[in-house]
């Protein structure tokens, strides 16, 4: 399952990010994503609402989940967020077979 994490320094991480640089950012994250069993894909800085996006590749949504909360957990960030990978086919399948019995409100 692909997943993205995309997180924002608080002034306490961004000295950290200073004081090391990419490399060990990058290490440091591959090391969080092997004791896991996710295999890390891309390791990105960006402008914005965002510092840092990973991309990665978990076994499982419950796995990259419990990273992502071991990363909240560890106060460096003011935004922590997760996008993952989805079948967008098999989700229209079953929007298509709800919608006729969805009924809005005041329609019945």
């Amino acid at each position: 399952m692909k997943a993205w994490f995309l997180a924002s320094y608080n002034p306490e991480g961004l000295k950290g990010l200073m004081a090391s640089g990419y490399d060990a950012r990058k290490n440091a994250i591959e090391k969080l994503c092997n004791t896991m069993g996710v295999t890390l894909l891309d390791v990105t800085f960006t402008r914005g609402e965002y510092d840092i996006i990973a991309s990665v590749d978990a076994p499982s949504e419950e796995v990259a989940l419990g990273v992502l909360i071991a990363i909240q957990s560890s106060d460096i960030a003011l935004k922590v967020a997760i996008l993952t990978e989805l079948n967008i086919d098999a989700i229209v399948g079953h929007a298509n077979k709800a919608r006729p019995a969805y009924a809005p409100p005041g329609t019945t």
